[in-house]
């Protein structure tokens, strides 16, 4: 044979295919096409072999029973069905040919995580310390902070070198290494309600329980809270349905395209009773049949807007008091919110008068302190909307209207109001058993976060961001000249991990000065010469470790964000809890009352004299027109017209 000659084909799929082209000495050739199928690992592998059937237990007791010479090695090999050879190198370490890495564990098969142990706990401590402070990353960003992580350190790795992230085996690996971590869908949270949680507000909302608990004794059966909810008459898609595969648009009918509020005030207590509901529909008049089907007891109302109001909440107090008994000798304590609603000085003297005790919860921290919203609101309005699906689907081609909303609230309600919800939405708040210690460090660390930085980091961070920081002149220039300036002085920012390729790409130029396809973002009008420049082999090298002089952790990567100092110029007072029975918050009412009638009496002089003023240039113009004689007015020509006729003739006379 005279020489041998191999070509390589991409087969399609995961097949590869080979051309071997074979030639004698008579130079006579021949093609044999080859074809190797290679397997792809699944991701679910279940072990099929007896390879390190035992566990860190096993060996743990096999080394001290061969050390207290309990047994033999041999011995101890076949009682724990540990390989002779392996519980000997654990015994003596002088056996052993190479030296044991910090990330070895025993019993381990397969390979280790490309990031390594340490990096990988690092970036699931940073994973749940940005969810906690409510900057949540997503998956496509971890799997970018993983190719950087990797990267700048140093790591043989097999990532996606053109997508810069991490591939979706390892994803799958991390979170299966990390069960503390998983894929979640993150509610809308705002950032008055971030910043409203915080220690000194909760700590004055459980002291004033507190006082009220040692002043009035209160137990489970008169601990009520309240709280308002919106019922729409268009139901929410929130449950996945069954469609054909591959049809891009799925839908569900639902009532309209924009539809009415109802709102309920449900009312609970600590021991599991609810008070029967409010309902308000946004209407002038109420009608008795926009309540057929409600719960038992329930009483109506109208409003405008249909949001409660003043009024409203004082005959729903008319009806608290007249459910639940309360008097000046059997107190009750109400837990609501800081609507302005709620604060009238009507509704302190009603309370007042029947031995009710209102205390309302910190502002913007319903979400944690409000039993309701823990633990009732959810599967209510979950249970009204798929009975409205249940609607739809028995009644074709009709709308949900305000007089179906209370059948509908009637029985989600009903089939949600159970004792056991509210005495967990009561003892997950902390209110009873009164536990002011509920809520550890970690959950007011989000607002501690927003709220740290002071007027003078403020004046510190315009001063820095006035000068042009390397980083900065390295994405805004149009040349490769800007680029190497901030290699030669890189900073933490440079270093940073964004959903920008800019910034990913000065970071890498200051590890490598290897042309890459990511650096050809920072040349601006030399793209054309950079992407000429990178060849075949820089992709390849961008796989191996490139022997940073520092350990690159994860904080450098993605540090944690950290507001902008805010204005406290604000000339409107925050509110707070308070006792809304007590008699500091009559006098501001009174205050209030009577600066509004104030208000209301300049408007009416404001008013009167306007009138007067008015009236009075009327006389004055109709008196001048009285006085002045009249002028005879010139009579005016009458114009003659004459009349033209036609004869029987057709002729004009």
């Amino acid at each position: 044979m005279a020489g041998l000659g191999l070509e390589l084909e991409l087969g399609s799929g995961l097949g590869l295919g080979f051309r071997v082209r074979v030639s004698d000495s008579c130079r006579r050739t021949a093609v044999v096409p080859i074809v190797v199928t290679v397997e792809q690992m699944p991701r679910t592998y279940k072990k099929k072999g007896l390879r390190c059937n035992w566990t860190q237990d096993d060996l743990k007791k096999a080394v001290e029973d061969v050390k207290s010479q309990n047994f033999t090695i041999r011995a101890a090999s076949r009682a724990y069905n540990i390989p002779r050879t392996t519980l000997q190198q654990y015994i003596n370490s002088r056996t052993r040919k190479h030296e044991l890495s910090s990330e070895h564990r025993p019993g381990k098969v397969g390979r280790y995580p490309v990031l390594g142990m340490e990096f990988e706990k690092e970036l699931a401590e940073h994973v749940q310390q940005l969810s906690n402070l409510y900057f949540g990353i997503t998956k496509d960003k971890l799997c970018r902070m993983a190719y950087e992580l990797a990267w700048k350190n140093g790591l043989r790795h097999t990532f996606s070198v053109d997508k810069r992230m991490a591939g979706e085996d390892w994803y799958r690996g991390f979170i299966a290494r990390n069960p503390t971590i998983s894929l979640r869908k993150a509610e809308s949270t705002s950032i008055t309600r971030v910043i409203g949680f915080r220690r000194s507000e909760v700590s004055r909302f459980y002291e004033n329980l507190s006082q009220v608990y040692e002043k009035d004794n209160f137990d489970a059966t008169r601990i009520f809270n309240v709280d308002e909810t919106g019922m729409s008459t268009v139901q929410q898609q929130k449950q996945k349905i069954l469609a054909p595969c591959g049809k891009k648009q799925v839908g569900k009918l639902v009532s309209a395209e924009k539809g009415e509020t109802i709102t309920a005030v449900v009312c609970a207590s600590a021991s599991g009773v609810f008070i029967p509901p409010l309902l308000i529909f946004p209407r002038k008049n109420l009608n008795n049949r926009l309540l057929v089907g409600a719960p038992p007891g329930t009483i109506g109302g109208a409003s405008a807007s249909g949001w409660i109001n003043g009024d409203l909440y004082v005959k729903w107090l008319q009806h608290f008091i007249k459910e639940t008994g309360a008097s000046l000798d059997r107190k009750v304590l109400l837990i609501l919110d800081n609507h302005e609603s709620h604060i009238t000085l009507q509704s302190w003297e009603l309370c007042r008068n029947n031995g009710v005790v209102v205390v309302s919860l910190p502002p913007h921290c319903s979400h944690k302190c409000q039993p309701l919203d823990l633990t009732i609101f959810g599967p209510l309005k979950t249970a009204y909307y798929k009975r409205c699906c249940e609607w739809m689907r028995m009644n074709p081609g009709k709308r949900i209207t305000q007089y179906d909303v209370a059948a509908l609230f009637g029985d989600a309600y009903c089939s949600t109001s159970s004792i056991q919800k509210c005495v967990n939405g009561f003892k997950s708040a902390g209110i009873y058993p009164l536990n002011s210690s509920v809520f550890s460090d970690e959950d007011f660390r989000a607002a501690e976060n927003l709220m740290a930085h002071s007027t003078q980091e403020a004046v510190d961070t315009a001063d820095t961001t006035s000068a042009p920081t390397p980083a900065a002149t390295a994405t805004a220039g149009s040349t490769a000249e800007a680029a190497s300036t901030a290699d030669t002085n890189p900073t933490p920012s440079s270093t940073m991990v964004t959903d920008g390729v800019t910034v990913e790409a000065v970071s890498i130029t200051d590890t490598t000065s290897a042309p890459t396809p990511a650096a050809t973002v920072t040349a601006g009008a030399t793209v054309e010469a950079v992407m000429t420049a990178t060849t075949v082999e820089a992709v390849t090298d961008a796989r191996l470790p490139t022997h940073p002089e520092k350990r690159v952790s994860v904080l450098d990567i993605s540090p944690i964000p950290k507001a902008i100092p805010r204005d406290n110029t604000r000339k409107r007072k925050c509110k707070r809890s308070e006792i809304l029975t007590g008699t500091p918050v009559k006098r501001v009412l009174e205050a209030r009352k009577q600066k509004q009638a104030e208000k209301a009496s300049k408007a009416n002089e404001r008013q009167r004299k306007k009138q007067l003023k008015f009236s009075e240039e009327n006389h004055a113009n109709q008196k001048a027109c009285e006085s002045k004689p009249k002028e005879d007015k010139p009579k005016r020509s009458k114009k003659t017209t004459k009349k033209t006729t036609k004869s029987a003739t057709g002729e004009i006379v």
